[in-house]
């Protein structure tokens, strides 16, 4: 007998310096910490754009503004305005997202996390040449500690910008490298993350989502009984079954009568009061989405009780 040793992998030890950002919902469902809501469901970004209700209103918003004009003035004489080139008509940078890209990815990073964030590289004279985002998540923003202002240590812009790179470095930024567009605010810190805000609605709407797919995974989803009323051997089963899904399934034999010999009584299935609530409750669930988007139900497809005009 030939016996293959394979050769045993040795262990990784180097500490890792991987971080996480203290308000990504994935961690804190991780540790069983914050993010909590109704139904126990994790909400994040993830799990949100795919409810096809929050994708379709996210990729609405987001394209539509990302389609308008981001032109620069400037004004060479009081009262009178013309056109100029700035980062704007290229924040991406040269190697960088296009111009609508970068206006797309802004406007998801605003519509699902409230707050937006740009790097700003510059030129040996100052000026900025390229914007290229900063996943929210990453980003952690404060105010200055007493003893920074004690000391004079004042943030430009009054904030600190705390971001975290690839290789866990977390240095500290202020208003002179990094560009913040916050959504509606409680405190003037940050912008209010609709992933927050929302976490209930969401919440149950993932777990609804998970509901159907546990139902057709393994629901009963028979269309009805066949009884004999007659005792039959087993071995007659499986030939009774084949006769009725000949005579009775499929396309070609709609309309027609099947006729058996055998004394059968068919039973069907109907939907149950419950499971109409439940796809009631599933079509209820995209108006609430759309309310909290601020886009009329139709143009996430939900039609059925409004026009489409």
């Amino acid at each position: 007998m030939l016996v293959v040793k394979w050769p045993r992998r040795k262990r990784d030890t180097t500490p890792s310096n991987a971080t996480f950002s203290i308000s990504d919902p994935v961690a804190l469902g991780y540790f069983s910490i914050g993010g909590d809501n109704y139904s126990g469901s994790v909400v994040g970004e993830g799990s949100a754009l795919a409810l096809s209700a929050v994708w379709r209103a996210v990729t609405l918003i987001s394209g539509t503004l990302a389609s308008l004009p981001l032109r620069s003035l400037r004004e060479p004489e009081p009262g009178t305005r013309e056109r100029t080139t700035s980062v704007f008509d290229d924040p991406g940078g040269i190697d960088g997202q296009t111009p609508f890209a970068w206006k797309e990815t802004l406007f998801i990073h605003l519509l699902l996390h409230g707050n937006a964030f740009a790097l700003k590289i510059k030129n040996g004279a100052g000026g900025i040449v390229a914007l290229p985002l900063v996943h929210p998540l990453c980003v952690a923003v404060s105010y200055p500690t007493v003893d920074e202002i004690k000391n004079n240590k004042i943030p430009k812009g009054g904030k600190w910008f705390t971001v975290t790179l690839n290789d866990g470095s977390r240095p500290k930024y202020d208003s002179n490298d990094i560009l913040h567009f916050p959504a509606q605010s409680m405190d003037g810190l940050i912008g209010l993350s609709i992933l927050n805000v929302a976490r209930n609605s969401l919440g149950t709407t993932i777990s609804a989502d998970r509901a159907a797919a546990k139902v057709f995974s393994t629901g009963a989803l028979i269309s009805g009984f066949i009884t004999p009323e007659d005792d039959l051997p087993p071995e007659d089963v499986p030939e009774i079954r084949k006769e009725m899904e000949r005579k009775v399934l499929g396309w070609e034999n709609a309309g027609g009568v099947p006729v058996l010999n055998r004394r059968l009584k068919f039973t069907p299935m109907t939907l149950s009061a419950k499971d109409a609530q439940f796809l009631e409750s599933r079509q209820f669930q995209i108006e609430e989405i759309a309310r909290w988007f601020g886009v009329p139900p139709f143009e996430l497809m939900q039609t059925e009780k409004q026009t489409s005009w």
